[in-house]
């Protein structure tokens, strides 16, 4: 089978030689495969109207004009092997079924290897508690039983472009109980979501996701870093703005997700909140951390920290650009839900601007501010919490107050200079000045929190 677009030169004892790159790589291997061992169990490529797939020896193994059935059988057969890897050469791959990935696999494209998905069957994704998931997944990794590792490099994932007149529920990528890495991928369009991720040590790194009508990357599990990558765009549905990336167990109804780190990715333009972490019924999620994020112009939320009945606890939101979140109603850059569940947050050395209702609600438990820099909002925290400590506007001791029964800081107070004098519980020992935006605000402490 020859690739007349390969076209190489060789120059050797004084004569040039032209030569195509495949033709002589397939000669080499067909004379002597041992000495030049491809490092990819499958070379899978398109040649004219055809997909081909070459095993390591340069042996044409699958041939069609079907791309769906070619990558099918090349998994199926490294699955014989219990593992293996597959190289895509630069083109256009169309796949319009279900391509399911039961095995470790390794999956690299070189150059420019497009995946163009469009509308699959649906397929049935086995949930944690045993009961499925209607989907249409055009790329399923998941095991038979226990985790799979999964290696995903350089390849662009294109979706239906998404209608939230007509919904299509497609979603171009499902991982389901892995392990691995997706890295330097991009994720154009998608019918529903651009990606399903749980599992364990799992890295995404160096990918670009746009445009989806809900999220565009879900991901549950443990242990899991999303890292140095873009998520621009979402229409959302009709009545129902969307996140543009999810924590939650909604995919997989996983009993509990911790140590999620979200890292230096930039977040923006989703019809909902930028990034929201929801514990649904009998969730436990910990420490799931926000750091080095710049997130902005969402049509709602920045970050939403939500217990929908489950516990969250050990947020980290530390060192974030958080700004332009300017809705008069839904306009939060961090936003904390109602939830006696929802305890223990710390929100560190992030800047927070221009948001249409408050720079920070959070009434939720025992949540620590330090060091944030809030401003050009109308108020910079929305707040009727319990036991919140307060590190911030230019305070240099720890404040607490107490208020009822509860220990709080009810932080309008810093906003309003009249509620300084409101009624509280014990006796006043000392006011404290706060300078916010050149203006002086005093804060009463009492002797009852001591």
């Amino acid at each position: 089978m020859e690739k007349k677009e390969d076209i190489g030169r060789m120059h050797t004892a004084g004569i040039t030689i032209d030569f195509e790159y495949a033709e002589l790589w397939r000669g080499l291997h067909r004379s002597n495969p041992l000495s030049f061992k491809r490092p990819f169990s499958f070379i899978v490529y398109k040649d004219r109207d055809k997909y081909m797939a070459e095993d390591w020896r340069g042996r044409i193994r699958f041939e069609d004009d079907d791309a769906s059935e070619v990558i099918q059988s090349v998994v199926s057969e490294i699955e014989k092997e219990e593992g293996g890897s597959i190289m895509f050469q630069s083109g256009r791959y169309v796949i319009d079924k279900n391509i399911r990935c039961p095995t470790n696999l390794e999956m690299v494209g070189v150059g420019r290897v497009v995946f163009d998905c469009r509308e699959p069957p649906s397929v049935s994704i086995e949930k944690e508690d045993g009961s499925t998931y209607d989907v249409k997944a055009n790329l399923v990794f998941e095991p038979e039983e226990g985790y799979i590792r999964v290696h995903i490099k350089n390849i662009i994932f294109e979706g239906l472009t998404p209608d939230p007149a007509n919904p299509v529920p497609q979603v171009p990528l499902v991982c389901a109980l892995v392990r691995g890495t997706i890295e330097n991928c991009d994720f154009i369009n998608a019918g529903q979501s651009c990606a399903f991720v749980y599992g364990k040590n799992i890295t995404i790194k160096d990918c670009y996701f746009y445009n989806s009508r809900q999220h565009l990357l879900e991901v549950s599990g443990y242990n899991i870093v999303v890292k140095d990558s873009e998520f621009d765009t979402n229409t959302g549905d009709e009545t129902t703005p969307r996140p543009l990336l999810s924590i939650s167990n909604e995919f997989m109804n996983v009993t509990s997700n911790r140590n999620i780190k979200i890292e230096n990715c930039d977040v923006h333009d989703a019809s909902g909140a930028g990034i929201e972490v929801v514990a649904n019924v009998d969730v436990d999620m910990w420490n799931i951390k926000v750091v080095d994020c710049e997130i902005h112009d969402n049509g709602r939320q920045g970050i939403v920290i939500g217990s929908d009945g489950g516990a969250i606890r050990r947020c980290k939101i530390m060192h974030n650009e958080i700004h332009d979140h300017s809705d008069a109603d839904y306009g939060y850059g961090i936003f904390f839900s109602v939830n006696y569940a929802n305890v223990r947050h710390i929100v560190g050395f992030n800047e927070i601007y221009n948001s249409g209702v408050a720079s920070i609600r959070s009434p939720c438990s025992w949540t620590l501010f330090l060091g944030n820099r809030l401003y050009d909002s109308p108020k910079y925290a929305d707040d009727s919490g319990k036991n919140l400590l307060i590190d911030d506007f230019s305070v240099n001791d720890m404040v607490r107050m107490r208020y009822k029964a509860d220990l709080y800081l009810d932080t309008a107070r810093i906003i309003d200079p009249a509620q300084a004098n409101a009624s509280s519980v014990g006796t006043l020992v000392k006011v404290i000045k706060v300078t916010i935006a050149g203006t002086e605000y005093y804060i009463p402490v009492y002797d009852s929190y001591s």
